[in-house]
């Protein structure tokens, strides 16, 4: 199949002129066919899973849509301050390093931080205090939650008791542990009965002090039984490992677990070539090859909603997990690696 991206009123130079051309192909030999249809028309083309095809579609028009609302939250935000909406967002528009560009558009885990959180609260509550309603503002940290809720419930699928959590601050090489989601994830864990060890090479609790000190000490009371000095002190008991961060010495590790350790990967890891043997669900936009006319290999763009599980497998066989939401069965297919 082969979904359109034409606009009413400009539909003609939508199509000779797109931003890429898609191509849901059950097999090459069909997908051929229909990338002859389009050998005068510019742009790269993508040739993906059927699956993929068709939910594209709609994500893109669903993006269009969120992206419509939240420029007129900030427009009834600003017109209440007195203030020129369409300047503010030009602003926001002309940052193409972080905003306008395919930075934070890889599905994972949760966000956290002293930036986003902070400021997200602030904006939603001086919008209420103003009488502004910003009901997609308001939904984001709810949905933030629900990320942390999936991870919980794919460990709970793993059916171990003891685990060892890899990253505890809220990314790689820092050590603010502000609004990490990690630590709610350890929080619901810790409720639910389970064994935890934890560790980052970045978190030094003797070296904590002052405010940073106090809000670990209220955030998880119980570090101090859960804290490991070491890396193979955290994994050496432990029958499954959460990979919260993309670090060396972490990655390192997990390349040398023993085959009956499961992972539950946060991080998306990959290229997927170098974790032969491990079933790594893939997290990843589709890159266009360099003549932008050469198929993307479907095993290798293959993409999950929540959290990519990930356990090591026989035959060094590749498993793909598509998980669409935390209550879902998982679509399961296998490819050779």
């Amino acid at each position: 199949m082969n979904p359109e991206f034409l606009r009413e009123s400009s539909a003609i130079a939508d199509f000779f002129s797109p931003p890429y051309t898609v191509i849901g192909e059950s097999d090459k030999k069909a997908g051929d066919l229909v990338e002859e249809l389009y050998q005068g028309v510019s742009g790269a083309v993508y040739r993906v899973p059927l699956e993929i095809a068709e939910l594209l579609k709609l994500t893109n028009n669903a993006f269009h849509a969120l992206k419509i609302g939240f420029a007129n939250e900030m427009g009834r935000l600003c017109e209440r301050l007195e203030l020129d909406a369409h300047q503010l967002m030009q602003l926001v528009c002309a940052d193409t390093k972080l905003n306008i560009s395919s930075a934070y558009m890889r599905p994972g885990f949760a966000f956290g931080g002293s930036c986003l959180p902070k400021d997200l609260r602030s904006i939603t509550f001086h919008s209420h205090r103003l009488g502004v309603g910003t009901p997609i503002l308001d939904s984001i940290l709810l949905s933030n939650q629900r990320q942390i809720e999936a991870a919980r419930l794919r460990v709970h699928d793993l059916g171990v008791k003891r685990i060892a959590i890899l990253g505890l601050s809220f990314k790689a090489d820092t050590d603010d542990l502000r609004e990490s989601p990690v630590i709610g994830l350890i929080q619901e864990l810790w409720r639910d009965g389970l064994h935890l060890s934890v560790y980052d090479p970045n978190v030094h609790l003797e070296e904590m002090t002052g405010d940073h000190r106090e809000y670990m000490r209220c955030q998880l009371p119980q570090i101090s039984e859960i804290y490991c000095r070491t890396l193979d002190q955290a994994i050496s008991q432990s029958e499954a490992v959460i990979l919260a961060q993309n670090h060396p010495e972490l990655l390192a590790a997990i390349k040398n677990l023993p085959s009956h350790i499961a992972v539950l990967d946060l991080v998306k890891i990959h290229p997927i070539e170098q974790w032969s043997g491990y079933a790594f669900c893939l997290v990843a936009p589709i890159q266009p090859s360099e003549s932008s006319k050469v198929p993307c290999s479907p095993s290798t763009t293959s993409t999950a909603a929540v959290v990519a599980f990930s356990t090591r497998v026989r035959n060094s066989r590749l498993t793909e997990y598509a998980f669409c939401q935390p209550n879902s069965n998982p679509r399961i297919s296998q490819t050779d690696t």
